[in-house]
């Protein structure tokens, strides 16, 4: 059993969903495939090997991860982590796992939710110059984990606002930024850990590896500069194959090993032939 504070006591599941364009008379426009990684190690090393395939189902999910967990000689001991963007089927993945294992939500979502706000504070008129303290507390206190401190000062900034939403067109836009940080927020508020105890630690908080699998697997093969439409089963094969080609273990999944029974039929036709009058006969 790994020491505590050791990396590789805990497997960290990177996931992430895309959209790939359908086939049209398949009806429809797009459909999700799951990228992601499963592996041991802390932050800025290595996220262990790929995994890609078509659709969100349960099944497929927990025999996926199954077979990751093996990969990383998983015995029932450990911790598992699963970090994704929030979407509903990877909640769930952390459910079917061995436990104990917990999910976290993708600091870098989060980020970008508060971005805009945070952009906002250029252009804040004379009466709003608290309005960057509020944000940064609210940012603090994510990241601290503390959504329910952090709801609090959204419903009060957004409670100052709510006088001035019908004459100014600054404070509709923040209002509806906050809304759409609040609801993020409460939606996702079981999966909002202690980030910065996380990042002290030199753990994982975010599903950088996974995004960038995203982009070098799925948008630049099937979205970006493609007029293409796929198939469920053909795009599912095909991430497969180049899943396995970005691990380095394409040859040795497609190597082609004859059974020992088909081999020793062989050599021992070659060695005793049959004699010709057997044959005839």
């Amino acid at each position: 059993m790994p020491l505590e504070g050791d990396f590789a006591r805990e497997v960290v599941f990177n996931v992430d969903t895309a959209y790939i364009p359908l086939v049209r008379h398949w009806g429809g426009r797009t459909f999700e495939a799951v990228v992601g990684h499963c592996g041991r190690g802390g932050r800025g090393g290595s996220a262990g090997p790929l995994f890609a395939f078509e659709g969100t189902h349960p099944a497929e999910l927990t025999a996926t991860a199954a077979l990751a967990l093996k990969e990383q000689g998983y015995a029932g001991r450990g911790e598992i982590t699963v970090i994704s963007d929030g979407a509903e089927c990877l909640k769930h993945l952390a459910g079917m796992l061995p436990q104990p294992a917990i999910h976290i939500q993708d600091w870098f979502h989060i980020s970008m939710k508060i971005q805009p706000l945070a952009q906002m504070v250029l252009t804040a008129p004379e009466g709003h110059r608290c309005f960057e303290q509020d944000i940064d507390r609210i940012k603090w206190r994510i990241w601290n984990g503390q959504p329910k401190r952090a709801l609090a000062v959204i419903s009060r900034v957004r409670m100052q606002l709510s006088s001035e939403i019908d004459h100014c067109v600054w404070a509709m836009r923040a209002d509806r930024l906050l809304e759409k940080l609040q609801t993020y927020i409460s939606r996702n508020r079981s999966s909002i850990v202690n980030y910065a105890e996380r990042y002290r630690a030199g753990q994982r908080i975010a599903t950088s590896p996974a995004e960038a699998s995203v982009n070098t697997l799925i948008a630049k093969r099937f979205v970006k500069k493609q007029q293409m439409r796929w198939s469920r089963t053909g795009a599912h094969y095909l991430l497969k194959v180049r899943a396995a080609m970005l691990n380095g273990d394409l040859s040795g999944r497609t190597r082609y090993e004859p059974s020992a029974a088909m081999g020793n039929s062989q050599m021992t036709s070659i060695t005793q032939p049959t004699p010709l009058l057997l044959q005839a006969a």
